[in-house]
């Protein structure tokens, strides 16, 4: 740790000490750069991701000794100055981060929503000294419509939803959530019209979030809220019936001596329950309740089949999540029966039925609870281990909708992965903090192939006409 500290102090002062390598060969000049980081071509499609790299150089200020790291932000303008627009919204100021080039800051977001050209202009922060922006009129950026496409795969990303093509091309933002709330749980609604998600909503600082159930266009566009949650309530974790009808999970967080929400000097003792609901025809139907201790609700395509997590009440405050065991019910909650028991896995997530009905497939953690291929340079501390859940690796399994053995399909070791099914059953897609991959499972032994970018505990949904 002390090493590490002297280090990065030494990459400060190395930066921004004046007449050092940060300072260029001219301290007295400031110099602002910026690149355009686009995929595949060099033209940015709408709502596309986007890397934008700039290069601050501060003028010296005569003050001796190093100077303060300053804090970068980042605005794309068209032509006329104009702040570029994401979505239904101007865009904000976004933040920069420091990277290990010298003087070097990046921003990852999206393309602005509106085709045309776009440069950086940038917003310097150096505490002790007034805010200075720069403008920064060359290189330009060139947006273009977004290319149209039909279903594809739906997942999230720093809090927002994205979508994808089966074949990798073309990812597309859907939502532009920042300080106001984020999106989680994408579900395709049957025809693929809209994407049910769930929205956490703004709050103060010092109030818990909440979340409510939304739908969005497959081209983005303003969402709409769904299924509105009580006062005592969290909804989320929304699939759908072939039919239309929506499931969901309401989460509540109770004092168990009165019932009701915790007090803050009560909430050490608060427990957290969940049960499915549903509520067919759309924004306009009644709620009805479906199972108790229940979560993650995944239908079959044929509507008769319910996959679902059992989810007892637990402790709200503990770090030590419950145990969940992998069910299979008749669509109104009915037949209840045991999948995957509690004391296969140390845990389970994310329950998704093949299009057949036949299969599940899910996330658990491996039963070695270390990652698999140990070396002697890992048991020594001396070779990094895989990304770990909870303190143990995640891959995904294969079980008989009937039961019996499971089948480990992924060798990840990772975070959380979340998987989907393609809608003719031979591939499984599925996301984790490394790459969004497809797996062919009509070939043995064939390897995941990545089409997108990484998600930590990030979640996933495919749909095709």
């Amino acid at each position: 740790m002390a090493l590490a500290v002297v280090v990065l102090g030494g990459v400060l002062v190395w930066r921004f000490w004046p007449g050092g390598a940060g300072a260029g060969n001219t301290p007295n000049t400031t110099q602002i750069t910026a690149r355009f980081v686009t995929t595949p071509t060099a033209a940015a499609e709408a709502d596309a991701p986007l890397r934008v790299e700039v290069t601050v150089i501060l003028a010296a200020t005569g003050q001796k000794g190093p100077r303060v790291l300053p804090l970068v932000d980042l605005q794309l303008r068209d032509a006329a100055g104009q702040s570029a627009r994401y979505g239904p919204t101007a865009g904000v100021r976004a933040p920069m981060n420091v990277t290990s080039a010298v003087s070097g800051w990046r921003a990852d977001l999206s393309a602005p929503s509106v085709p045309g050209r776009y440069h950086a202009h940038v917003f310097v922060s150096v505490p002790g000294t007034v805010d200075q922006e720069f403008d920064v009129p060359s290189p330009t950026l060139e947006v273009v419509p977004a290319v149209a496409y039909t279903g594809g795969l739906v997942y999230t990303l720093n809090g927002n939803l994205w979508r994808i093509d089966p074949a990798g091309q073309h990812p597309r933002r859907l939502t532009f959530y920042s300080d106001n709330g984020r999106a989680d749980y994408p579900a395709w609604a049957p025809g693929g019209g809209r994407i049910a998600f769930a929205r956490t909503l703004a709050a103060a600082a010092d109030q818990i979030p909440n979340s409510e159930i939304w739908t969005v266009a497959p081209d983005g566009g303003p969402a709409q809220a769904l299924v509105a949650r009580r006062p005592d309530e969290d909804l989320t974790m929304p699939a759908f019936a072939p039919e239309g009808t929506i499931y969901f999970t309401s989460d509540r967080t109770f004092d168990p001596a009165t019932g009701g929400t915790p007090t803050m000097d009560a909430l050490t003792k608060a427990q957290e329950s969940w049960h499915l609901e549903r509520q067919p025809g759309g924004a306009t139907g009644a709620r009805q309740a479906v199972l108790t201790t229940a979560q993650m609700a995944n239908l079959s395509h044929d509507g008769r089949l319910l996959a679902y997590l059992d989810a007892p009440t637990a402790l709200a405050e503990s770090y030590i999540p419950p145990t969940h065991t992998l069910m299979l019910a008749a669509a109104d909650g009915g037949n209840p029966r045991v999948v995957v028991p509690a004391d296969a896995f140390s845990n389970v997530l994310a329950p998704q039925l093949a299009p057949d009905g036949t299969r599940i497939a899910f996330a658990a953690v491996n039963p070695s609870g270390v990652p698999d291929g140990t070396t002697l340079l890992r048991l020594l501390g001396l070779e990094p281990l895989p990304a770990r859940a909870n303190g143990v690796p995640w891959d995904i399994y294969l079980v008989a909708a009937t039961g019996g053995p499971v089948t480990r399909v992924t060798q990840r070791n990772a975070d959380q992965p979340w998987p989907a099914w393609s809608p003719d059953g031979k591939t499984l897609a599925f996301l984790d903090d490394r790459g969004l991959y497809l797996l062919d499972l009509s070939k043995a032994g064939a390897e995941p192939q990545k089409i997108g970018p990484g998600s930590s505990h990030g979640q996933l949904a495919w749909y095709a006409p």
